[in-house]
């Protein structure tokens, strides 16, 4: 039941169509990294929403998932990795104070995923 008004949310506030079989994310779900971004930009463009839903994010190297890695990047993310799918998705701050959004998703086992994600923050989210 929740993942149709998850599913409907989507299509009728982003237009896009998702598939997901649960809320939890357990299951076979498929959003692509488009979409993840678009969730992202829709709850920052609420001040509201934006406030609660950043806040919960934990911070990169600091807090829960993403306490085991980092290299000091401000950073308030979600990661998760099920079925040989890894994401890691949020709001990063650059040294100019600069916010940008991003999506990392890659289909491949966990083990060969880390360094992909590793060079995606150090190289990619870097750069800007």
């Amino acid at each position: 039941m929740g993942n149709r008004v998850i599913q409907d949310f989507i299509e009728e506030n982003l237009g896009e169509e998702v598939q997901l079989e649960s809320c939890s994310g357990l299951g076979k779900n498929y959003l692509s990294a488009k979409t993840i971004l678009n969730l992202l930009k829709y709850a920052w463009s609420k001040p509201f929403l934006r406030l609660d839903f950043f806040a919960g994010l934990p911070d990169l190297g600091k807090e829960g998932t993403l306490k085991s890695f980092g290299n000091g990047m401000k950073v308030k993310a979600k990661s998760g990795s099920l079925y040989n799918v890894s994401a890691l998705s949020g709001l990063y701050m650059n040294g100019e104070n600069r916010l940008f959004l991003f999506s990392f998703v890659d289909n491949a086992p966990y083990e060969e995923v880390e360094a992909k994600r590793d060079s995606f923050l150090d190289n990619i989210l870097s750069s800007y």
